[in-house]
């Protein structure tokens, strides 16, 4: 699936892009807005988000295999 993405960022753009959506991705889910069955409404949205996240990090680590290297010592 991710072989479909071109990277045309710098890596350090890239590494900088993914440090922002981790971060926002932590704060949507994990510390604020979790999927709450009462507003069934921005499902789409929610599942939108973690696609976009789930590709661009599997391409990130696709192109920068070091830093999945890196991630698993943390």
């Amino acid at each position: 699936m991710a072989k479909n993405i071109s990277l045309d960022l710098s890596p350090i753009e890239a590494n900088a892009l993914l440090i922002m959506l981790n971060e926002a991705i932590e704060m949507h889910f994990y510390y604020g807005n979790s999927f709450d069955h009462k507003d069934w409404e921005h499902f789409d949205l929610d599942a939108a988000r973690l696609t976009a996240y789930h590709k661009f990090r599997t391409a990130y680590q696709d192109r920068y295999p070091e830093e999945k290297a890196n991630e698993r010592t943390r």
